[in-house]
């Protein structure tokens, strides 16, 4: 089996020198001294050049190239905008699996400040345990405790090996529970951002998702507490899809109702288009 690996990094680099190349081209086509007199009167190629036949032959070498010059500036970058593509799906592939890495990170980065606030706070409660030592000359693991100050965590920063960074916002409310996550993974030039708001309980929340290109995607999720509920996802063309689940040991199951299929016309819409029969 061959090993095939694909560096999204280099496809929209490729984008970029396609799209670079394509307005070199541009100004040689369209403003430049080739265009004006090329495409300009007779009378003033001729006073140009001084000499009908190098100005007839200047005259059509830019009749042959201008209609390939053209073509190659738009071909140039729709190539450009199929790398492009490529390196945008594959980016956003990953940047979603990156974007829950980094919430992951960073909650568990809160849960670990809010059990060190728990330790400190038993230590306080606790100071005369911490005084002086027992039998065997050693003190409580608790009175290792530090204060970890009144400021949790809220921001995590990751730098990729590759440069790309992945960089996690936590919103809490007055009781402390993560209410808003925001994520932007970044990386060779393209960006991706996700912002997902939960209800009180957690159970009802929102994800709005950039992708590199700017498109959106939207998703409500509504659970039950056993993991079961509803899922909609509005796509980045204003598509709709269903989604339900059991419970939150089963997988998503795609519920979205298919389109009503489109009429066949009288005559079953065959090849010979409602033909009228020959007569003779």
């Amino acid at each position: 089996m061959i090993d095939f690996a694909l560096d999204y990094s280099t496809l929209s680099e490729a984008k970029k020198d396609l799209y670079d190349l394509a307005e070199r081209i541009s100004p040689t086509l369209k403003s430049s001294d080739f265009a004006t007199l090329g495409k300009g009167g007779y009378t003033d190629a001729q006073a140009v050049f001084g000499d009908p036949t190098l100005t007839g032959a200047f005259r059509s070498l830019y009749r042959l190239s201008a209609g390939p010059m053209t073509r190659a500036e738009d071909l140039l970058k729709k190539l450009g905008d199929c790398f492009g593509k490529v390196g945008d799906a594959y980016f956003n592939a990953d940047a979603q699996i990156t974007e829950g890495m980094g919430v992951m990170g960073a909650t568990m980065g809160l849960e670990e400040w809010r059990n060190k606030v728990s330790a400190w706070k038993y230590k306080q409660e606790h100071l005369s345990e911490c005084a002086t030592p027992g039998p065997d000359g050693t003190f409580p693991e608790f009175c290792k405790a530090q204060d970890p100050g009144d400021k949790p965590p809220l921001d995590q920063v990751i730098t990729t090996p590759n440069g790309g960074r992945i960089e996690t916002h936590l919103t809490l409310d007055a009781n402390g529970n993560v209410i808003k996550e925001e994520t932007k993974v970044t990386s060779n030039g393209q960006t991706y951002t996700s912002v997902t708001t939960y209800d009180s309980d957690r159970l009802n929340y929102k994800t709005v998702s950039t992708a590199a290109d700017g498109s959106v995607t939207t998703t409500e999720t509504h659970l039950n507490k056993d993991g079961g509920g509803t899922q909609t996802v509005v796509d980045s063309e204003g598509k709709t899809h269903l989604y339900t689940r059991v419970d939150g040991k089963h997988e998503w199951k795609d519920v979205t109702p298919k389109p009503p299929e489109k009429p066949v016309p009288p005559g079953g819409g065959g090849g010979g288009g409602g033909r009228i029969p020959r007569r003779d």
